[in-house]
Parts: structure tokens; C-alpha cells; sequence
């Protein structure tokens, strides 16, 4: 129910994220993110706040991760990737610059995976898929273009990493696979 500080925030419910500490982060459509506290049987919130820039950088939130370090990561539908800072309780946000080849490739994220040598794999829609650097805190893209060796699509719905170091990508165009090795 919206508004109940016992419930999740939107019923539209595009991710579910337990973390190594056992929290519930939950992703929506509309209502940002909720954060269940099972021991506690407590919810908090994060939603965008256009006042504050250091707030979740969208209420639509289609991916939902946490990383080896135990960092969240955030894909959003508008506000780009989104790093959760706990300490401080704020996002910093990774979003598409045109005059930047080195930005994420769009600010529609739909998919986040870290790999086993800890890269992270950001797939978008439209800006291709995106290898981010967390030293430099700078992009590499990776996108179809039509007459060389690359992705099929630049709409980015599924990534998954298998034993052998392939990366498989899924585009609105197919099954594509790239070897990270």
C-alpha cells in the first residue's frame, strides 16, 4: 500500500535484492525502493526527491544488486545507475552525458551484474551494453554497430556470466555472447 510505513511501496515489484547483512531491497515501478528489515519486521524507503540530488535518481527501479563489497547498485528507468552510499544514506548517480563517450551509454538501466573479477556489467536501453570501471569511474561501451563484430541490438534485457569467462548478453535482437577472458 503507498503511504503504509508497513508495506512496500508500489505493488509493481521489478526487483528483489536480499543482501549478505539480510535486508530486502525492493525495486518498483513508480514507488523507488523499499528496504525490509525481517529481524526488525520494519520497512524504510527511498525515493527520488527532485530538491536533493543525492536522492534515489528515479522512483521506477528495474535492477537491484549488491556487489562483493557489499556496495548496492541501482538501475533505474530515467535517473541511470545509481550507487547507495550507507554511511551517508544517498545515491551518487552514474548517468548518460552526450559530450562524454566515457558515460554510461543511457540513463535507462535494465539489467547490473558483477562478474567473477569484479567488472560490472550494466545493460541499458538504447546505450548498448556498458563495462564500468569502479577505479576511473568511467564507461566503456559496447553497441551494435551494423557492419562490424558487435552486439546485435542496443536494448540490453539480460546478462549472465558463465564458467568459462562468456559473457552472455540478451538484446532485443537475440542471444549475443562475448568472450571476457
Amino acid at each position: 500500500e503507498r503511504n503504509n510505513p508497513n508495506s512496500i511501496s508500489s505493488d509493481y515489484v521489478l526487483s528483489v535484492c536480499r543482501t549478505k547483512s539480510g535486508l530486502i531491497w525492493i525495486g518498483t515501478w513508480g514507488g523507488g525502493i523499499s528496504v525490509l528489515d525481517p529481524v526488525k519486521n520494519k520497512f524504510s524507503f527511498y525515493k527520488q526527491d527532485p530538491k536533493n540530488p543525492a536522492s534515489l535518481g528515479s522512483n521506477n527501479v528495474w535492477k537491484i544488486i549488491e556487489d562483493e563489497d557489499g556496495n548496492i547498485w541501482v538501475g533505474t528507468h530515467g535517473g541511470g545507475l545509481n550507487l547507495f552510499h550507507a554511511d551517508s544514506k544517498t545515491f551518487e548517480h552514474f548517468e548518460y552525458d552526450e559530450n562524454n563517450p566515457n558515460s554510461i551509454g543511457s540513463n535507462i538501466v535494465h539489467v547490473i551484474l558483477e562478474d567473477p573479477l569484479h567488472r560490472m556489467w550494466i545493460g541499458t536501453e538504447s546505450g548498448g551494453l556498458n563495462l564500468f570501471n569502479k577505479y576511473t569511474k568511467s564507461f566503456t561501451r559496447f553497441t551494435h554497430k551494423a557492419k562490424e563484430n558487435s552486439i546485435s541490438n542496443n536494448n540490453v534485457s539480460g546478462l549472465y556470466y558463465d564458467k568459462s569467462g562468456i559473457l552472455w548478453i540478451g538484446t532485443m535482437s537475440g542471444l549475443n555472447s562475448l568472450d571476457t577472458r
